[in-house]
């Protein structure tokens, strides 16, 4: 399996733990019949816990979008002519702004990597779309800079790390 196959797989995965984790603390933790939660008073509420919440919402954002743009490359190699290069930059913006995240301080190169290489990749992509896809050779060289992009070492250890930060919660 190549380390772009790879990558996507981990992607779908990240989404299942997404899905999970979300359906969990949407639901507040398990309570049967006849047990009691205790809500915050005001007095309980900090601002601590304000970032931490804000950072967790930023970090479920991030991961979507982080699927979302893994999901659309892998799409656009195999087909050019669905690729939305607006829809995935937008999508990549946000993949990205996880990096902000005060525990993404040992990742933050990482992500730098792994903007640069998947908008180089996503650019070749839609260089690709725009020439008439793999049927033309403008189209093909194209494809070829993307598929660089993403098998550069560099980018696919970023983009691991990356996931990884993801995978542990963010």
């Amino acid at each position: 399996m190549s380390r772009s196959t790879k990558l996507f797989v981990c992607c779908l995965a990240l989404t299942s733990v997404l899905s999970a984790c979300s359906s969990t603390s949407e639901s507040g933790g398990a309570t049967g019949p006849g047990s009691s939660v205790s809500l915050p008073t005001n007095e309980d509420i900090s601002e601590d816990t304000s970032v931490e919440i804000a950072q967790s919402e930023n970090c479920a954002d991030a991961l979507a979008a982080f699927s979302a743009v893994s999901n659309m490359l892998m799409s656009g190699l195999s087909r050019p002519s669905t690729f939305e290069f607006d829809t995935y930059q937008m999508h990549l913006d946000t993949a990205v702004t996880a990096a902000t995240v005060p525990s993404a301080s040992v990742v933050q190169d990482d992500f730098k990597v792994f903007e640069v290489g998947y908008r180089s990749a996503g650019e070749a992509v839609e260089e690709s779309r725009k020439a008439g896809g793999t049927g033309t050779v403008r189209g093909a060289n194209a494809m070829d800079k993307a598929a660089a992009a993403l098998n550069d070492v560099a980018v696919t250890t970023a983009a691991e790390n990356v996931a990884e930060f993801f995978a542990n919660g963010c």
